[in-house]
């Protein structure tokens, strides 16, 4: 019935505009066609998903996107001679998404809440969320029981299924299907503490099993822990549809973790071999011209390139305010960066933009062409810190970037070290935790591997490597410049303030560990996707503030430039909350209380083949 309903509405839609076409013509003819279109696509959809239950919302909203345009053009004709606010045109656009989708979500809960002795006799998908020991507002892990499987459809494995058939593809597929038809128990149990993960990935954060009740399903010798809501009416809806006498008994786990939890897993092995050093390179590292030489070198270059020519172009062409108070915005947003040089190209398109439309209105394409070296002569400045290494800025906090073998970045800062990669959340650690950094290489006829807390595989070739100890973590670092950045750690760390207290414990670290995985993208760790960063919020900001800067000294343009402010001081206050988080997170990739990761012995080999350099 609320399926009928939701139909009903959407010929609704469809029928506004129809009798306008007498009266109106041609001018109702775009909204008309508007209006009846999508019915065609719902019913293409509507049939294809017909047993989706998880779809028919999201069928129904596409749908309602188009036809509220012309039921809402429909509309404003029929209300003539009134005529309604633009504001009040959204709204009513928005409105009319509402009662279709509702009730086609509706539909959905209703069809759930039937007791799974119906649903087993109908061909409907039947989603069930899977429980996690801390769940972000986008988890949308779940196990899809259809007419012929069970399917296990995980966010962080969409990239990395169990089996791939031909012709199936990545993201579209489940991580794991479970045939019905081999299917020879399914019961319930409690969970028990420790007890091992029920989904380990091969690129990415394991799965622990929460407390409470979790379906176990025997797929010939093979048992697989389900840890899904309402377990009992997912069990009997198992039974139901496999139309078999199913055995409900299930064995205890046997197997218990040894220390680290399951998101963090696979751990590299706790006890490496005995190894002895070997000579390694011992031609000098450069030294560098000084700090002090650096700097009066990169901040004229640096301040010339961010305020100096934008500022001298706009007093040269007697710009307004506006424009020549926005050169100051970007003036304190090269001081904020004043740490990070590698920043200093960017920032020095903050001004840009605003400057670019002055000169543009003024008709002055030789000055506009001239603004180009603004961040040429900012990217030289930061050059001076990025390119031009030494052990010199070991004595500074400057932060220092090293690209390495992996496609990876390790930044060396004033008080920690941070190793980013673009599809996984960085890992950081104090530099006043580091208790080993240590220089060597490895020799082997095979290739080993390193995992990274959270399943982030590393393939470790014959190659240079850095190992760095802090706290419980162990790095190992793929690079030809290990000498100079071992050099720049220690020198830091010897000065470096105590890492500040922290009162994470468990629980926080579970909330802590779900949230910072929501902000990578969907899918799996290995699929290539980028990381949804925070810098996004600081472009909106200066993109939003150029124009707060640029419409509210004029008169009329007033309302525009407090739009366009708001989401300016919206976005950097967003960018204020997310980033101290991100941060913490960072610094903890593993919970408290963890074992270390791995051998970490200066004496003992971490991974098979590596020997230390004197």
């Amino acid at each position: 019935m609320l399926l009928l309903l939701t139909l009903v509405i959407h010929l609704v839609y469809a029928a506004l505009p129809l009798p306008l076409l007498a009266t109106e013509g041609t001018d109702v003819l775009l909204p008309a066609v508007a209006a009846v279109a999508p019915v065609a696509g719902l019913a293409w959809f509507g049939w294809r998903y017909r047993y989706q239950p998880n779809r028919w919302a999201v069928v129904s909203l596409m749908v309602a996107g188009i036809q509220a345009l012309g039921a809402m053009a429909a509309i404003t004709v029929h209300l003539r001679p009134v005529e309604l606010h633009p504001g009040l045109n959204v709204l009513l656009y928005l409105a009319l998404l509402v009662p279709p989708t509702l009730v086609a979500w509706l539909a959905r809960l209703a069809l759930a809440a039937r007791p799974a002795e119906v649903l087993g006799t109908s061909p409907f998908h039947v989603d069930f969320p899977i429980r996690v020991v801390e769940k972000s507002f986008w988890n949308a892990d779940s196990v899809v029981v259809t007419d012929r499987a069970l399917e296990i459809w995980l966010q962080r494995a969409t990239g990395e299924p169990m089996e791939l058939a031909p012709g199936q593809k990545r993201g579209k597929t489940p991580w794991k299907a479970l045939p019905l038809a081999e299917v020879t128990a399914v019961g319930v149990r409690a969970a028990v503490p420790n007890e091992a993960p029920w989904a380990v990935l091969r690129h990415g954060p394991s799965q622990s099993v929460p407390a409470g009740d979790v379906v176990v399903v025997r797929v010939g010798e093979v048992e697989q822990v389900l840890p899904v809501e309402k377990a009992a009416k997912f069990a009997d809806l198992v039974r139901a549809r496999t139309g078999r006498a199913l055995s409900s008994h299930v064995e205890q786990p046997e197997r218990e973790l040894d220390g680290h939890v399951a998101e963090v897993l696979p751990a590299p092995d706790p006890v490496g071999p005995k190894v002895y050093p070997t000579r390694g390179p011992d031609e000098p590292l450069p030294t560098g011209p000084g700090m002090a030489v650096r700097w009066l070198i990169a901040a004229p270059l640096a301040l010339a390139g961010v305020v100096g020519l934008p500022l001298a172009l706009l007093l040269a062409t007697s710009a307004t305010a506006g424009f020549l108070a926005w050169t100051g915005v970007a003036l304190v947003a090269w001081l904020c960066t004043l740490r990070i040089p590698r920043l200093w190209l960017r920032v020095a398109f903050v001004p840009v933009p605003l400057t670019l439309m002055w000169l543009v209105i003024q008709q002055r394409w030789l000055f506009a062409l001239a603004l180009v070296l603004g961040p040429v002569l900012a990217g030289v400045a930061g050059a001076v810190f990025t390119r031009w290494r030494g052990t010199d800025l070991g004595g500074s906090a400057v932060e220092v970037p090293f690209q390495l073998l992996s496609g990876e970045r390790l930044d060396v800062r004033g008080d920690r070290v941070v190793r980013k990669s673009r599809t996984v959340v960085a890992q950081a650690a104090w530099l006043a935790d580091v208790s080993l950094v240590q220089c060597g290489s490895r020799s082997a006829p095979e290739v080993g591997q390193w995992y990274s807390p959270g399943g982030r595989l590393h393939v470790v070739v014959d190659s240079t490597w850095l190992r760095i100890v802090a706290g419980p973590q162990q790095w190992l670092v793929p690079t030809p410049d290990l000498r100079l950045i071992a050099e720049l750690v220690k020198a830091r760390a010897a000065t470096a303030s105590p890492a500040p207290p922290d009162d994470l414990d468990l629980a926080g670290w579970y909330r802590l560990h779900a949230w910072a995985l929501a902000r990578t993208s969907g899918g799996g760790v290995e699929t290539r996707r980028p990381l949804y960063g925070v810098g996004w919020r600081l472009l909106v900001a200066s993109a939003a503030g150029s124009f707060a800067f640029l419409l509210l000294p004029m008169a009329g343009a007033r309302i525009p430039g407090l739009v366009a402010a708001v989401i300016a001081v919206v976005a950097l206050v967003d960018w204020a909350r997310v980033r101290p988080r991100l941060r913490r997170a960072e610094l903890h990739p593993l919970p408290p209380g963890s074992p270390n990761w791995g051998e970490v012995r200066p004496d003992h080999a971490p991974v098979l083949g590596y020997q230390p350099w004197v």
